[in-house]
C-alpha cells in the first residue's frame, strides 16, 4: 500500500437510531471485541473498541500500531460483523 492510502487510524460505525432503534451501540460494541477476540487475541490488546451512546456510533482506535496486513484483515472482518448486525433481525 502506497503511503497516500495508508490504514486509518481508526475506524467508526456509526448506527442510525431513526432507522434501526434497537440496534444499540453497546451491542455492536460486544459482538466487535467477541469476534476480535476469537480471531485476533494478539492485536486486540493493541486495539481499543469504544461506543458512543449519545452518538450512535462504535469506534476501533489504535489501529496504526499494527502491521498493515494485521489491521485490514481486522478492519475487514469488524466490517463485516456491522454488516451483519445491521441486517440481521436477531439485534
Amino acid at each position: 500500500m502506497s503511503e497516500d492510502q495508508s490504514q486509518p487510524s481508526n475506524i467508526d460505525f456509526p448506527l442510525d437510531p431513526d432507522k434501526t432503534p434497537s440496534k444499540r451501540p453497546d451491542q455492536l460494541a460486544r459482538l466487535i471485541e467477541e469476534t476480535l477476540k476469537r480471531e485476533f487475541p494478539d492485536a486486540l490488546a493493541v486495539v481499543e473498541i469504544s461506543h458512543d451512546s449519545q452518538a450512535s456510533v462504535v469506534s476501533l482506535s489504535k489501529l496504526e500500531q499494527l502491521d498493515e496486513t494485521t489491521a485490514k484483515a481486522l478492519a475487514h472482518k469488524a466490517r463485516g460483523v456491522f454488516n451483519e448486525f445491521m441486517i440481521s433481525p436477531w439485534y
